[in-house]
This record gives structure tokens, C-alpha cells and sequence, in this order.
């Protein structure tokens, strides 16, 4: 039992308890170059810094180092459309001239035609193509050189609904051999320049200066000595991941698209691929490109040259052109406007059935 004073009090209630202040210090920085000596202190905090400042400039000189890339990539860009510029006056221009209604002419001079300006600014702002939605778009207005044009020309069981729907709204592969050849593209094209001495420049969605419902995107412009000579298209065939291309031994070929013609190799005219790099000639003014089928396989890449066949060109164009502007252009008329009654009604269109524009 705890003792009492006599006043019948314990003795920790009798005083009051002292009230302790507690005092309360700010760290303040330790500045390495006021410490005397060479203590450990002072070594790590020299290492800190020297560490802080060698990050912030490697930040830095990496930022800028991007940003010169980009600008050069840029000047590059619009130093190739003028190179097209001029080469595509040097070619005729097919086409049939249309009389279109009045809202499908304000629609087409709205949205689809452009200037020179225009073309180079577009060009310029999609040079990452299928990764930025800028390129999409340009795309959706205008039929593209890539599939587009090989659908129309070779349609032959596909309804005009079907193929205008498709066209409209296309489907988003990701398959295994889109996904290769997406991943393997840009190490196709370096080895493109080793193995041909070259430089090859990116470049984003062309339009046609003088038939702007038309584009094409292209993998890479080639420049030899200081000069565009010609195009280069990249496929990347899954096929061939672990064998080459072709086998010189019996000439015969691992891909469908490629064939052995008096022991040369050659693009088939009747293939997509064919009627792909024609457009991209067309719309660019070149008379040349080059198809590169990549083989990560030693040797097992190979170049097919194909050169610009103007009666073929001159086919397609015009059955494209009268697609456009007979079936596709009042289709995307009546996705922009299927929330606007009053434009429909003036169109007669419905959005929903094509046979009309037949």
C-alpha cells in the first residue's frame, strides 16, 4: 500500500506536475562545401550532388537531342513533298470531272480538298502514321493507296454497300503477322540502307495535290546522293521469321506475291501490293520503288525494283475516282450529317442502305 501524508494526501497528488517544454529544431541542409575536412559526410554529399546534376543534365541534353530529331525529321518531311511537287507536274493527271449537287460540293471543298500548305502540314503532323489518330482521320475521307484502291479495282463479288461499309469502317487487326510486321519495320528499313547505301527518310499521309480524295501512306523515301530517287516499300512476311525470302538454289519463293520470271524476281501484277506501290507512284510523281521483303535470317532479305506502269495507273485511277464520288463521298456525306434531318432530307439519304447511289 502506497504511504500517505498526514494530511491524508498521497504525496505525487500534493505537487503539481512540471509541465515539460519540448523544444522542437528544424533540419537544416548540409551544405557539402562548408565542411573543413574530407569526412565521410562530406564525400556522400558531393556524390549526391554530383549525381542530381549529372541527371538533370542527361535529362536535359536527352530532351534536346529529341527535339533536334524531331525537327530534322520535320525539315526532311517537307523537303521530300517538294521533291513530289515537282516530279508530279511531270505526270498526267486522270481524272473525269464530276458534277456533284450543291451540299456534296460544299462538303467536299469543306473537308476533303487541300492546298499545298495544307498537304505539307498533314504530311508533316502524321509522320508516326498509325500511332497518332490524325492519320486515321485523313484516311477515312479520302481512299487510300494501301488497300483501299485494290478492293475497288478487284471487286468482284463484294457489293457496292459492303465494300463502301468496309471502307468506312474498317476492321482493327491485331493479328500475330500485322503485330511483326508493325514491330519489324523499322529494323527492316535500317538494313534496307545497309545493305543499299542509302538514306531512307519518313515521311507521314500524302494527299494528291490535284485529287484530293485520294492518299497514300509510304514507309520510306530514298535519298542518294543528297537526291529523292525513289520509293521503298516494307513487308515484313511472318512466313519468313526463320527462312528466307527466296531460294536461289530452285529460284523459287516463300512468299505468294513474288515469282521467278527468266531468273529475275518479280512483283505479280495481279497482287495488292502491286496496285499499292502504282498509286504511291501516281500520287508522288516517282517512276520507281522498291519493294523490300524483310527475313531476319542471314541473307534472307530481298529487293524487288518495280517501275511505274502508266496504263495500269491510268485504270485504276479512274475506276477509283468514279467509286469516290459515285458511291463513297455521299456515304461519308451521310455519317456526318445521320444526326441532321434537314441535310438528309435534302440528300435523300438514309445511312443505311447504298443501292440508291449505284
Amino acid at each position: 500500500m502506497k504511504n500517505k501524508y498526514s494530511k491524508g494526501r498521497y504525496f505525487h497528488k500534493t505537487f503539481s506536475p512540471v509541465k515539460h517544454k519540448t523544444q522542437y529544431y528544424r533540419l537544416q541542409p548540409v551544405i557539402s562545401t562548408e565542411l573543413v575536412q574530407k569526412p565521410s559526410l562530406k564525400l556522400v554529399m558531393e556524390a549526391i550532388e554530383q549525381c542530381k546534376n549529372s541527371t538533370v543534365v542527361n535529362k536535359t541534353s536527352m530532351e534536346l537531342l529529341m527535339e533536334a530529331k524531331s525537327n530534322s525529321e520535320l525539315e526532311d518531311c517537307r523537303a521530300c513533298l517538294r521533291n513530289f511537287f515537282i516530279l508530279r507536274e511531270e505526270f498526267e493527271t486522270y481524272h473525269i470531272n464530276y458534277t456533284l449537287d450543291e451540299h456534296l460540293k460544299v462538303f467536299y471543298d469543306k473537308n476533303i480538298v487541300m492546298t499545298k500548305k495544307d498537304i505539307v502540314e498533314t504530311c508533316c503532323n502524321t509522320i508516326r502514321q498509325f500511332k497518332c489518330s490524325e492519320w486515321y482521320t485523313v484516311r477515312r475521307l479520302r481512299i487510300s493507296a494501301s488497300t483501299n484502291v485494290h478492293r475497288i479495282k478487284s471487286r468482284t463479288r463484294k457489293t457496292i454497300e459492303n465494300l463502301v461499309y468496309s471502307i468506312l469502317y474498317p476492321k482493327n487487326f491485331h493479328c500475330e503477322a500485322i503485330q511483326y510486321g508493325l514491330k519489324n519495320e523499322d529494323q527492316a528499313l535500317r538494313q534496307y540502307e545497309i545493305l543499299n547505301n542509302c538514306e531512307v527518310k519518313k515521311v507521314g499521309v500524302i494527299v494528291s495535290e490535284n485529287q484530293s480524295w485520294l492518299c497514300a501512306s509510304i514507309d520510306g523515301v530514298v535519298i542518294e546522293n543528297d537526291c529523292v530517287t525513289k520509293l521503298v516499300e516494307v513487308k515484313c512476311p511472318i512466313s519468313c521469321r526463320r527462312k528466307p525470302v527466296i531460294n536461289i538454289d530452285n529460284q523459287s519463293c516463300n512468299v505468294a506475291y513474288l515469282k521467278f520470271i527468266n531468273g529475275k524476281i518479280e512483283l505479280k501484277k495481279s497482287h495488292q501490293y502491286y496496285t499499292q506501290v502504282q498509286s504511291q507512284m501516281y500520287i508522288t510523281g516517282m517512276t520507281m520503288c522498291n519493294l523490300f521483303v524483310y527475313s531476319p535470317v542471314k541473307n534472307g532479305s530481298v529487293t524487288v525494283q518495280v517501275n511505274r506502269d502508266e496504263q495500269f495507273i491510268k485504270r485504276i485511277i479512274l475506276s477509283c475516282e468514279y467509286f469516290y464520288f459515285k458511291h463513297y463521298l455521299p456515304a461519308l456525306y451521310t455519317t456526318r450529317y445521320k444526326n441532321d434531318n434537314k441535310a438528309l432530307n435534302k440528300r435523300n439519304f438514309t445511312g443505311k442502305n447504298y443501292k440508291k447511289f449505284k
